[in-house]
């Protein structure tokens, strides 16, 4: 495609739609490789959470505890 023919389609879309099939493949794996990394950042805090409130259980426990 000339410059003059996509002059007025610069949107992020028509950018995608008009790119070749290697970049096309290029974005799909960073698309698919983010969606993984956010999974793992919220199974990541998840954990966190479950720590922090098993910690806070066992030192509850641990100084209402008589000698």
């Amino acid at each position: 495609m000339s410059a003059t023919s996509l002059s007025g389609q610069l949107g992020i879309t028509a950018l995608i739609m008009n790119a070749g099939p290697v970049v096309k493949l290029v974005l799909l794996i960073l698309f698919l490789l983010s969606v993984v990394c956010w999974g793992i950042i919220i199974l990541k805090l998840k954990t966190v959470r479950r720590a922090r409130r098993d910690s806070e259980n066992f030192l509850n426990i641990f100084w209402e505890t008589k000698r």
